[in-house]
């Protein structure tokens, strides 16, 4: 009595094995493309972030002293526009003018409208 194996081949002479290697590498291979371009996405989107915060510390810097409070009172502390108006005893409507400058101002800087 002899032994009888049986071996699996294929036309193009790898094993099934190599080619599920062959399979593996090609998904690891399109997986770091996938996320090498992540990456470089990521990094510009960093840069236009530093960039856009540059640019906003520079018109802060330029504000006036009176701009400035209010954009504290609004933004930071979160206030509305009339509790504003009556910190900074001026009028309402002048606090909604002074915000609605700010906001153009800054527009006109970045090149959007922030409305």
């Amino acid at each position: 009595m002899g032994i009888n194996e049986r071996v699996q081949t294929s036309t193009n002479s790898t094993s099934y094995a190599e080619n599920e290697i062959m399979r593996a590498i090609g998904k690891l291979e399109e997986e770091r493309a996938i996320k090498i371009r992540n990456l470089f996405k990521l990094k510009a989107k960093l840069r236009d972030t530093e960039s856009f915060i540059t640019h906003m510390e520079q018109n802060l810097k330029d504000l006036s002293q009176e701009n400035k409070k209010f954009i504290e009172l609004k933004y930071r502390d979160e206030m509305n526009v009339n509790i504003i108006a009556e910190r900074l005893n001026i009028a309402t409507a002048t606090a909604y003018r002074m915000r609605d400058d700010l906001v153009e101002d800054i527009a006109k800087h970045e090149g959007s409208f922030l409305y």
